[in-house]
């Protein structure tokens, strides 16, 4: 079984879903792929579920595509929504989208410049996570790492996954800059990590044996049953969706059969386990 973490899905009605598009690239309107597109790029390459995470760049704080096509097709699909951490009214929108909406988890986006991960006035709305017992994913850059590590000492109940190891940003998407610190936090046992595209994709290039080194000790220190794949498409364009996929199943070769069941599917159906289904 093979669960895709990272994908995002673009409406073609844009009257009914209208787009608050953000950020320098424009993939929502270039690359943009819609739920039923994506849904015959699973069946073509092999992969059984898959998280349609809320992009920010596409629709801000609007999960209403998201939460309706995870709905659509509840057998494939779970959406995870995002909420602004500093609204008054923060934890009573994450409860619409999560018991109303039916959505199954929290993104956070702090990759643009902001300092609110470790603010006590977004603690009402981890709590409301808790409370709801579902897994936030946190989209930030690397240099915020501590301010990750102090919410989620606060937190140890609310299961966190950090979205591209941090590294979406940094040098050919490995996190050179922050391994140390990266390596340390996997003292908290409710942290998670997922590999994207971005960080795959340099293994085939120069920076492959160094990466490789990287990531063996990443898992050394975390475990695969706390390291998640996600093919960040259809943001990264790495080759087909299907090269997407295979790249998944093949990388970090000193992977055992059973760490990498571990990574491609294991590891989500624990976090999401409305997942399963029928699985195999």
């Amino acid at each position: 079984m093979i669960v895709d973490t990272h994908v995002h899905v673009i409406a073609a009605d844009q009257q009914r879903y209208p787009l608050t598009p953000s950020g320098p690239r424009r993939w929502y309107a270039e690359a943009a792929v819609s739920v039923e597109q994506l849904l015959r790029l699973l069946d073509g390459a092999g992969v059984d579920r898959v998280i349609l995470a809320q992009p920010f760049s596409g629709y801000a704080y609007d999960n209403a595509y998201h939460a309706d096509s995870a709905a659509r097709y509840a057998d494939r699909c779970v959406g995870i929504c995002g909420v602004d951490p500093l609204a008054a009214d923060a934890p009573d929108r994450l409860s619409y989208w999560i018991e109303e909406r039916g959505m199954q988890g929290l993104r956070l986006f702090a990759n643009q410049p902001a300092d609110w991960l470790d603010d006590p006035q977004t603690y009402p709305l981890w709590e409301r996570a808790r409370a709801l017992g579902i897994p936030i994913c946190v989209l930030m850059r690397e240099e915020r790492l501590g301010k990750l590590r102090a919410t989620a000492t606060r937190f140890p109940e609310v299961p966190v996954a950090l979205d591209h190891l941090a590294a979406w940003e940094t040098a050919a998407g490995l996190p050179l800059a922050a391994t140390q610190e990266l390596l340390d936090l996997a003292e908290l046992p409710n942290l998670y990590l997922k590999f994207s595209t971005a960080n795959l994709a340099p293994l085939d290039g120069p920076l492959g044996e160094q990466g490789i080194d990287l990531f063996r000790r990443i898992v050394d220190r975390y475990g695969p049953r706390r390291l998640m794949w996600g093919s960040n498409f259809p943001v990264s364009q790495e080759g087909s969706y299907a090269d997407m996929v295979a790249m998944g199943c093949r990388a970090l070769p000193f992977l055992t059969d059973d760490d990498r069941r571990w990574l491609l599917a294991d590891t989500a159906l624990t976090l999401w386990p409305r997942l399963k289904g029928s699985a195999p």
